[in-house]
């Protein structure tokens, strides 16, 4: 059995009841979920959130602006505006590799 009500025994009491929620979008919801003008409206407010998802992704930028963590009298800015100064030209780290044959010889 997956799971749901078994239908040779629906009134088995292992089975799951039904709550409000499940009566409600049954009897009220669905009412207004086969009506064209209520689907029209979701498919419009859909549309509207892949295009404002869109929107912000393509207006997205690379990076984040740690002083606005922060207290503007904070010590922390002075380190993060040496630390832009001096390493910004550096991003990223140089990662060396060395291999070696490890086994005993001798």
């Amino acid at each position: 059995m997956t799971g749901g009500i078994d239908k040779s025994d629906p009134t088995n009491s292992q089975d799951q009841s039904e709550n409000g929620g499940m009566i409600w979008f049954r009897s009220t919801f669905w009412d207004y979920l086969i009506k064209p003008w209520f689907q029209a409206v979701v498919l419009t407010l859909f549309l509207a959130y892949i295009g404002i998802s869109t929107y912000g992704v393509t207006t997205m930028e690379k990076g984040m602006n740690m002083k606005l963590f922060y207290v503007p009298n904070s010590p922390v800015h002075v380190f993060l505006d040496k630390e832009e100064e001096y390493f910004q030209s550096y991003p990223y780290r140089v990662q060396v590799l060395y291999l070696c044959d490890q086994t005993d010889n001798s």
